[in-house]
C-alpha cells in the first residue's frame, strides 16, 4: 500500500481527544464580524500545537527525551560521566519505540487507536528514524573505540527488538507476565550497568543499589500503568500482561505497593547520598510519590489516550526536573 508523505496528512494526525473542542469551527470563527478573527487564530494555533505534540508522541521523541533525562539525572546523583551514554540512551529509545510501532499489533487498535492512526500516517518517517538510530547505536561506540558499549548496545537492541518482532521465533511480549517486567528491567539496566562496569567507585555500593531499586520501582510503575491502559486489547489478543493476569483491582494494589517501596528506597538512600546531593534526592524522593499518587487518583475517572501519552510518560522527566529545581 502506498504511504503518502506525512506532511500531506498533518490535518489527520491528532485524534479527537488531542484537539481543542472548537477545532472544527475555525472557519466560521474567522468570518465572525464580532471579533471571531482572533478566536479563529487561537483555535488554529491550538490545533497546530496539538498536532505537533502528537507527532512528538507518535515518533517517540517525547519518550526518548524522558529516558535520556532520567539517565542524566541518575548520572548527577551517582557521580558518573554520562556524555558517552546520552546519545546511546536517546537513540536506543528512538530505535526500540519506533520498531515497536512499525510492527502492527492488533491490540494497538483497541489500546491506542489515535496513536495507531497517526503512526500509519508517519510510517515512512518512523522507518527513517529507526534506521538512523540503529546506525548511531553502532557508529557511536565504534568511533569512540568503546567495544564494551558496542557489545551491550547491539546485543540489547536485538533483545529489545524481539519484544515486538519474533526474531527468535517468538515475541517476549507474548511470554506471560514478561510484557510488564521487560521494559523496566532493561531500562534500569541501561542506566546503571554500563557505569558500574566502566566507572566503578563513584558511589557506595549500598547507595548505588538503593538508587537502582528506586529506579526500577519508578519505571515499573510507569509500565504497569501503561499495561493497565492496555488491559482490554491485551486480553482480547492473548497477551498475558500483569494486569490481564491479576485483574484491574489487584493491579492497583501492585501500583500502591510500588509507590510505597519507592518511598522506602528514597528514605533508605537519603543518609547514604553525598552532601551535595541531599537537596536533590530529598526533592526527587518527595516529588516522585506525589506525582505517582496523583496519577492513581486521576484513574478514578475515565482518562483519554493523551493522559497516558503525556502525564504517565512524564514520570521519566521528574528526576531531571527535581535536579534542576534543587540547584
Amino acid at each position: 500500500m502506498r504511504v503518502e508523505p506525512a506532511t500531506s496528512h498533518i490535518d489527520d494526525l491528532a485524534g479527537p481527544e488531542f484537539l481543542p473542542s472548537n477545532a472544527g469551527d475555525c472557519g466560521s470563527s474567522v468570518i465572525d464580524p464580532s471579533g471571531g478573527l482572533a478566536a479563529g487564530h487561537v483555535a488554529r494555533d491550538s490545533d497546530f500545537i496539538g498536532k505537533c505534540g502528537m507527532v512528538l508522541q507518535t515518533l517517540s521523541i517525547y519518550g526518548a527525551i524522558g529516558i535520556t533525562s532520567f539517565g542524566w539525572a541518575l548520572s548527577r546523583l551517582l557521580h558518573f560521566e554520562c556524555s558517552r551514554y546520552v546519545p546511546l540512551w536517546f537513540c536506543s529509545a528512538l530505535f526500540i519505540y519506533n520498531v515497536d510501532r512499525l510492527k502492527t499489533d492488533p491490540a494497538d487498535l483497541i489500546n491506542i487507536p489515535s496513536r495507531r492512526h497517526s503512526a500509519e500516517k508517519l510510517r515512512g518517517i518512523s522507518r527513517a528514524i529507526a534506521a538512523i538510530s540503529a546506525a548511531a547505536l553502532v557508529l557511536v561506540p565504534v568511533l569512540e573505540r568503546d567495544w564494551l558499549m558496542l557489545l551491550l548496545t547491539t546485543g540489547g537492541a536485538v533483545v529489545c527488538v524481539n519484544y515486538s518482532v519474533p526474531l527468535l521465533g517468538f515475541r517476549f511480549k507474548d511470554v506471560p507476565y514478561l510484557k510488564s517486567f521487560f521494559a523496566p528491567t532493561l531500562v534500569t539496566a541501561s542506566f546503571v550497568v554500563p557505569p558500574l562496569l566502566q566507572q566503578p567507585g563513584g558511589s557506595s555500593p549500598a547507595f548505588y543499589t538503593t538508587v537502582a531499586a528506586w529506579t526500577w520501582c519508578v519505571t515499573m510503575f510507569n509500565m504497569v500503568l501503561c499495561d493497565l491502559r492496555d488491559i482490554e486489547g491485551d486480553a482480547n489478543t492473548g497477551i498475558r500482561s500483569l494486569p490481564v493476569a491479576i485483574g484491574f483491582r489487584r493491579t492497583i494494589f501492585v501500583l500502591v505497593a510500588l509507590l510505597v517501596f519507592g518511598v522506602a528506597c528514597s528514605i533508605a538512600a537519603l543518609p547514604l547520598c553525598g552532601a551535595g546531593m541531599v537537596a536533590f534526592w530529598f526533592f526527587a524522593s518527595l516529588a516522585m510519590p506525589f506525582y505517582l499518587a496523583g496519577l492513581l487518583v486521576a484513574l478514578r475517572r475515565p482518562v483519554t489516550e493523551g493522559f497516558y501519552e503525556w502525564w504517565v510518560e512524564g514520570i521519566l522527566l521528574v528526576p531531571a526536573l527535581a535536579f534542576l529545581i534543587s540547584q
